[in-house]
């Protein structure tokens, strides 16, 4: 299901609006709910400012510093003692107009040969900005959206977007989002965009993988282990994404360097259709292969397991974000990764330091991949591998 989280839907405004006329026919019989505690309320009582009980009820060191630990232990115990608790859907925290920002994630609800991914790489990024937002006392506002439907979460996510928050981190996205995303940039909104399908388009304000060196990274791999037939594994599509492409540059540059010769060979788009098509589909003659992305490196293990082909031995296999997949009778696949906790970390820093400094630009930020080694293509010892 796709829309904003915690956006009610009419059904439910419909019942909060019958659950405030219970409540105000239970006013005027008398049974009316006490007032709420405000800010001003403990100010009153403890002897201070409003804006002396607000900073030290943030429970921020940078801002509790600055008073004696008298007038601090004063405030808290008003507060507590006249049962204070903030609201924080209506107030901000100090320098900021607000303490939400936007996240716009890809819909985890679908079940498919992605879910894996989705489940273990994606949650990953999410523990990323959810560990250093606590820190800094911000609070997601949640989006889902299909990247692959043009339309459908649309609407609902531009909304939350420009619904007043800080900022907004964004790994959703399709062309219609896209445009709005600019049309915002424009408007001096802080936006945050995690790994865009269209990377020469996101010059500015996007953590973008280091395309180039994962393909590099493969060839070197395949080159410690002497192969020299190296295969490219690519989606049976016209046009290639834009990681896509960039990895196939870099492993190409690895490859004439010594002297490999390359081929690339088109796989369906779905690891399911892989899987039913594996004893028909033929790869040339190879000893060594780099798979574009997840799905196709399962797919081509099943290929070559399907042909009889003894995966770490008879040829080489080295994929994309698979350190996570596992399967009982498969061996692991050696990978090329990018750290997903460290990018969500980056992200959300990387907002927090654009609300601080009232910026709203940053030059794309590249990050560097990493090796984990599995049974598809053991790693010899040494960096240079590597």
């Amino acid at each position: 299901m796709m829309g904003a989280l915690g956006v009610p839907p009419a059904a439910a405004r419909g019942s909060r609006s019958g659950l405030a006329m219970k409540r105000n026919k239970s006013d005027r019989q008398g049974r009316s709910a006490p007032p709420r505690v405000t800010l001003a309320h403990v100010a009153s009582r403890a002897g201070v400012s409003t804006a002396t009980v607000s900073l030290v009820l943030s429970d921020r060191q940078e801002y509790v510093s600055q008073f004696r630990p008298a007038t601090v232990e004063k405030v808290r115990r008003t507060a507590q003692r006249l049962g204070y608790r903030a609201n924080i859907f209506a107030s901000g925290l100090p320098g900021k107009a607000t303490p939400f920002f936007a996240l716009v994630i890809r819909d985890l609800g679908r079940q498919d040969t992605h879910s894996w991914h989705a489940w273990a790489f994606e949650g990953e990024l999410l523990a990323g900005i959810v560990s250093v937002a606590a820190a800094e006392g911000l609070y997601p506002i949640v989006a889902t959206l299909d990247h692959k439907s043009p339309d459908s979460g649309v609407g609902s996510t531009e909304r939350v977007i420009a619904g007043g928050v800080l900022g907004s981190i964004v790994r959703a996205q399709n062309p219609p989002l896209e445009k709005f995303l600019r049309q915002q940039l424009r408007r001096n909104q802080r936006i945050v965009v995690i790994f865009p399908d269209q990377i020469n388009r996101w010059r500015e304000n996007a953590i973008i993988a280091d395309n180039l060196d994962i393909g590099r990274r493969a060839g070197r791999l395949l080159a410690a282990r002497n192969c020299r037939r190296w295969v490219f594994a690519r989606y049976d599509v016209k046009t290639m994404r834009d990681s896509h492409v960039l990895r196939l540059d870099g492993f190409r540059e690895v490859a004439e360097e010594v002297g490999a010769q390359l081929k690339v060979v088109r796989l369906p788009r779905d690891a399911a259709e892989v899987n039913g098509a594996a004893a028909r589909i033929q790869l040339p003659p190879c000893d060594g292969i780099f798979a574009a992305d997840s799905v196709l490196s399962i797919g081509t293990l099943m290929i070559c397991r399907r042909a009889g082909l003894r995966v770490g031995g008879d040829v080489q296999l080295v994929g994309v974000n698979c350190s996570r997949w596992s399967a009982a009778d498969s061996p692991q696949i050696t990978s090329v990764d990018i750290s997903w906790r460290e990018v969500g970390e980056l992200a959300m820093r990387e907002l927090v330091r654009l609300t601080e400094t009232g910026e709203h630009r940053f030059p794309s930020v590249l990050v560097a991949p990493r090796v984990v080694p599995g049974e598809t293509c053991p790693v010899p010892p040494g960096p240079e591998a590597i």
